[in-house]
């Protein structure tokens, strides 16, 4: 099975974001390598997110889809397996799109670095990574992925305060676009095999009562939605057998149709069996893992990952340990201000981590001087202003 992290081609497409299950270490390893290769930038902002029209073709996709399911179980027409899964955990799926719609105003992630160019351009590059990471687990994620994968990519480049708050909103878009592709499919598999369905019986019907308007409702066939699909005409056929008919112009036609697409019909029934298979874990991955994000304490994995937060915990005079979360978070904040503004390096800049090493270092002369620029700015409603009438390095 292709590495769909090699090329971001495979995530541009409507196909489910599936590809081959790695381990926790070799899900670190390809976090690292994404993390090195991804070209981001903080400098310009979009007007909005191109994560708003995602997330609303999402929700009304599967809206459509919710609706059209749930027509096909009311009429008792057949239904894919995965279906099922869909329509019990709809309420599910649409409390994610309510959360994210209220999480995700316009102007979201103006301060994240962005992807510059391809097909993610403008996304935040943290949505981009965590494509690989739905795709390598199919979807099933728990606690020890997501840290190992959050770890790896830190390896090679580290998360700013906002991207670690993010985590859980990519993920959620992440898992409900993932829901969207597999939705898509489910329904596309439900209207090849009805449609085969309708047209056995329509064909059967004229064989016995109009054997020459036969010709006729082939070529009616073979120009619509479903004549050149490998699923449709071995559906087809097999609804043929089901119906014990053998019309000799339909089984010449529908060989006559395999041959031309090239169509190996036990490969190709082997292969929808197992996509449909396929597609039901995957749903009911996406499902679970929906679950596991709201049990998260995201609390507890922010203080975990994030790279600063570590160094000041280590501060010797034990201040910053018994702050409040509130408090903490206005250091956090005021570090990450004094590193943007750093002539050092860029975003995010060495100076960032020097700054807070010298936080917790009693021997640093300018720890002292730092503490109280920090423990000043961290408390004013305009720290911008402070910075520019005193850049302190």
């Amino acid at each position: 099975m292709p590495r769909l992290s090699d090329t971001h081609a495979a995530f541009s497409d409507d196909t489910p974001f599936r590809s081959e299950v790695l381990s926790a270490e070799r899900l670190a390893q390809e976090a690292e390598s994404i993390a090195g290769r991804q070209l981001s930038t903080t400098t310009g902002h979009p007007r909005s997110t191109p994560l708003l029209p995602l997330a609303k073709r999402a929700a009304a996709s599967l809206l459509a889809d919710n609706r059209e399911l749930s027509a096909a179980v009311r009429e008792r027409r057949a239904t894919p397996p995965a279906a099922e899964w869909l329509l019990d955990n709809y309420y599910l799926i649409e409390e994610q799109l309510r959360l994210v719609a209220a999480d995700l105003p316009s102007d979201f992630g103006r301060e994240l670095p962005r992807i510059v160019a391809g097909d993610f351009a403008d996304h935040p590059r943290i949505y981009e990574a965590f494509l690989p990471l739905i795709a390598h687990t199919d979807a099933r994620l728990d606690e020890t992925y997501l840290l190992r994968f959050v770890d790896g990519f830190q390896q090679s480049s580290a998360l700013s305060i906002g991207e670690t708050w993010a985590v859980p909103i990519m993920l959620r878009l992440a898992l409900v676009e993932n829901l969207r592709r597999l939705s898509t499919a489910v329904v596309a598999s439900m209207r090849s095999e009805q449609a085969a369905t309708e047209w056995a019986n329509r064909l059967v019907v004229a064989s016995e009562n109009d054997p020459v308007g036969i010709a006729t409702l082939l070529r009616e066939v073979e120009s619509g939605p479903h004549g050149r699909s490998a699923r449709f005409l071995v559906r087809l056929m097999q609804r043929l057998g089901d119906l014990d008919s053998s019309v000799e112009q339909v089984n010449a036609w529908i060989e006559q149709r395999i041959v031309a697409e090239g169509i190996d019909l036990e490969r190709s029934a082997a292969e929808s069996q197992q996509e449909q298979a396929s597609n039901q874990v995957s749903i009911a991955n996406s499902i679970t893992s929906i679950r596991f994000l709201d049990a998260l304490d995201w609390r507890a994995f922010f203080s975990r990952v994030n790279v600063v937060e570590s160094i000041l915990a280590k501060d010797p005079a034990q201040t910053y340990a018994v702050m409040d979360f509130g408090s903490q978070d206005r250091y956090r904040h005021a570090l990450e201000l004094i590193a943007r503004r750093s002539p050092i390096a860029g975003w995010p800049p060495r100076f960032y981590f020097r700054s807070a090493t010298m936080l917790v270092d009693p021997t640093s002369v300018l720890a002292p001087d730092i503490y109280r620029f920090l423990a000043t700015i961290s408390h004013i409603e305009n720290p911008q202003r402070l910075l520019k009438r005193r850049p302190f390095w």
